[in-house]
Parts: C-alpha cells; sequence; structure tokens
C-alpha cells in the first residue's frame, strides 16, 4: 500500500485537507496576514484538524497556500515545524497558484485562473520548463477580480455615494451587512477578519447585480480585471493566444450566471481565439499529484521540501 499523502489547500477564508484514498475534506479557519504569525497560525490549524479528525498515519503533506512565504528559508521552517509535529517524513510547501495550475494541467503549457478571495493567475510557457505568477500579489497590492476586491469596492461605491441622492439598493445591502452608514467604514476595519467579511460580502454583491446596475458595473469591471491577468499570463510566457487553454475556476463566480457570462464574454472579446475552459478547481487533487511525481517540471523552482 502506498505511504498517505495530505493534501493542503491553504486560504485566507478558508483551509481545506483530505486523505489520499479518502472522499473526506476537512474544513476549517482560513489565515491571513492581518492575523499575527501567519505562518504559525496555519501550522497550529493544521496540527489541530489532523489530530481531531483524521486517525490515520500519514507519511507526506502537500501545502498549497495563499500565504505561501517567498523566503525560502520560511517556508522551509513551517515545513520542518509541520513535519516534525505530524511525525512525518516529508513535507511539500508551496504557493497555491501551483497545486491549482497543476490540478488542471500537471505541469503542461496552459493558462490556469483561480478566483477566489484573491486571484491566482498562472501560466507554464510552451517549452513546459517555466511558470510565470502574474497575480495572487495580496489584497494590498492587487488581486483585482477576486472576492475581496469586489467587496471592497461595493463598499467604496457605497462610501463615495452616501451623500449624492437617495439610497440605492447596494448602499441598503451595506448596511444590512455591517451597520449604519456613519459607522460603516470603522466597522469593517474593526471587524476580527475583516478580510474575510469583506470577501463574503462579494457574494451577496453578484446577487444583487442581477437586479441592481451599481452591483453589475462591479461585476463588469471584476471581469474586465480578470481577463487582464490572463492576457499578461499568456505574454509572460511567450504564448500564441489562438492556441491556448485557459482553466478559469471559482465558487464565486460559479454560484453566478450572470458573472460567468461576464467573464467569458469579456475574455471572448478581449482575448480571440483563446480556448476558454471553466473546471471546477481541485486544488487539493493538486497537491496530490505533486506528491506522486518524482520530478516536479516547471513548478520545481517554487516548492519548498523538507525531509526528516
Amino acid at each position: 500500500m502506498s505511504a498517505a499523502i495530505l493534501a493542503v489547500d491553504g486560504g485566507q477564508s478558508g483551509i481545506r485537507l483530505q486523505v489520499s484514498g479518502s472522499e473526506k475534506i476537512i474544513e476549517t479557519h482560513g489565515a491571513s496576514r492581518l492575523e499575527g504569525e501567519v505562518l504559525s497560525r496555519v501550522h497550529d490549524l493544521i496540527v489541530e484538524a489532523v489530530n481531531e479528525q483524521i486517525p490515520e498515519h500519514i507519511d507526506l503533506a502537500v501545502l498549497g497556500l495563499t500565504t505561501s512565504p517567498s523566503d525560502k528559508s520560511k517556508g522551509l521552517d513551517l515545513a520542518r515545524r509541520l513535519g516534525e509535529s505530524l511525525k512525518l517524513s516529508r513535507v511539500l510547501v508551496t504557493d497555491d497558484s501551483v497545486t491549482h495550475h497543476a490540478s488542471h494541467f500537471q505541469g503542461a503549457p496552459g493558462v490556469a485562473l483561480a478566483i477566489g478571495t484573491g486571484v491566482a493567475c498562472m501560466s507554464v510557457g510552451g517549452d513546459g520548463k517555466r511558470t510565470f505568477s502574474v497575480s495572487g500579489y495580496g489584497y494590498l497590492l492587487g488581486d483585482d477580480g477576486g472576492a475581496f476586491s469586489i467587496g471592497r469596492n461595493a463598499l467604496r461605491l457605497v462610501l463615495d455615494n452616501q451623500f449624492l441622492g437617495p439610497e440605492s439598493e447596494l448602499t441598503r445591502l451595506a448596511v444590512s451587512h455591517f451597520g449604519p452608514m456613519e459607522a460603516l467604514a470603522a466597522e469593517v476595519h474593526s471587524g476580527p477578519r475583516p478580510v474575510n467579511a469583506i470577501s463574503q460580502f462579494a457574494r451577496a454583491v453578484l446577487e444583487l447585480a442581477e437586479t441592481s446596475q451599481e452591483a453589475l458595473s462591479i461585476v463588469n469591471s471584476a471581469a474586465r480585471d480578470l481577463s487582464k491577468s490572463v492576457q499578461r499570463a499568456i505574454s509572460a510566457a511567450g504564448l500564441n493566444q489562438a492556441a491556448t487553454t485557459l482553466s478559469w475556476a471559482g465558487r464565486l463566480f460559479d454560484g453566478s450566471s450572470l458573472a460567468t457570462e461576464a467573464l467569458e464574454k469579456t475574455l471572448a472579446d478581449e482575448i480571440p481565439g483563446l480556448t476558454i475552459r471553466n473546471e471546477a478547481s481541485n486544488p487539493l487533487a493538486g497537491a496530490f499529484w505533486l506528491g506522486q511525481v518524482d520530478e516536479f517540471g516547471p513548478y520545481e523552482h517554487m516548492i519548498q521540501v523538507w525531509k526528516a
């Protein structure tokens, strides 16, 4: 019997875990850089979930993290700490854009777009040797088109327009989520998990877009931002757009036919010839694939490996 692999998909809104051979997916709290020492929190959340809900012995863990550190020593330190805490023989730590791309392409050329709290858009060039990550800069620097961006833009529009006319549907929606207008900005900032709260608000904005022009304008803007990321990914990798496949996924957009149509129409209009696939994303499957292969191909430089 092959050794059990623990796959981890670590986001800001939630962390998901799965053991190879099991269909059960365990979900726990996410970790944001706003919430103290993020890698310690990731470690603690994973260890707690494993100890409480995974009785079988695990040999290898593969972590695809939104908060994966750019500093290799910090990634290795997290891998070591987790390996020692769970008595593992090997731990891989990488960015969630890698596990997302691997779930669709397994190292082959193409563009993978993941829309979550933030945005991950990665391409692999035609030679299959390099990756190009063109988004996922975090909530301070971008992630345009993701849930946090949509929620933030909606709240900003509400705040900017509060003295310009009658109360809109979008304003009423914001007040219902965060409280009276006069305290809305302060309430958002003082909440325990503001990034998550703003991101969750995006779901309500997408629902409202069915009847509100204000909300629809935010959705259309997000579609344009996502299209720009895909264009950058194609250009960076030197791909021929007419021969390129994009696989995109995101539960936020999947739950809104209007948002899906806006995105795919924008992509088709702005990137003629692009093959567009809306496929259910499973970064956990990408993590399992990385845990089973001997060589990581184009992802090699983005993966930190610790061995006992």
